[in-house]
C-alpha cells in the first residue's frame, strides 16, 4: 500500500527506518549532543537506521536517529533522514545505496499525500501526540 502514497524512493527508505522507544543510554547520548530545548525521557518515541541501531552512538553519522516532536513532523524526520544519513551511513550495504540512488529515475514525487501517509501510519502503530 505504500507505493500508492509514496515515491519509489521514499518507500525504500521507509524500509530502513525503525521505531523506538528510548533508553537510558539513548537518553545520555542525546543528551550529549545538546541542542534541543526540551531533553528526551525514557520511553520518548525515535526515529532510526535500521543499519545503525545497534551502533554505539558516538560512532553513528549524522542523522542515524531523531526524535519528532509531533507525528506531524514525522515526514520532516523521515526527509532528513533521506538527506543528511542515507548516503552517509558507514553501516548501511552499499547495494541497498545503490539501489536507493537507481529509484532516482522512477516516480519521485509524493505529493501532498505523504504527510498524510506519515501520521495515518503514525496512528496504526499507536502512535499519538
Amino acid at each position: 500500500e505504500d507505493h500508492h502514497w509514496l515515491s519509489d524512493q521514499l518507500c525504500s527508505v521507509r524500509k530502513l527506518i525503525e521505531i523506538f522507544e528510548a533508553t537510558e543510554e539513548d537518553v545520555t547520548a542525546r543528551s550529549r549532543r545538546g541542542g534541543m530545548k526540551k531533553p528526551i525521557q525514557v520511553g520518548r518515541v525515535g526515529l532510526r537506521c535500521i543499519y545503525c541501531s545497534n551502533v554505539p552512538a558516538r560512532q553513528r553519522a549524522k542523522g542515524a536517529v531523531s526524535y519528532p516532536n509531533s507525528i506531524r513532523i514525522v515526514h520532516q524526520a523521515v526527509r532528513n533522514f533521506q538527506r543528511y544519513h542515507l548516503m552517509q551511513c558507514p553501516n548501511m550495504p552499499q547495494k541497498i545505496k545503490d539501489e536507493y540512488e537507481g529509484l532516482k529515475t522512477t516516480r519521485c514525487h509524493s505529493g501532498n499525500a505523504s504527510l498524510q501517509y506519515w501520521i495515518t501510519s503514525c496512528h496504526a502503530l499507536g502512535m499519538f501526540d
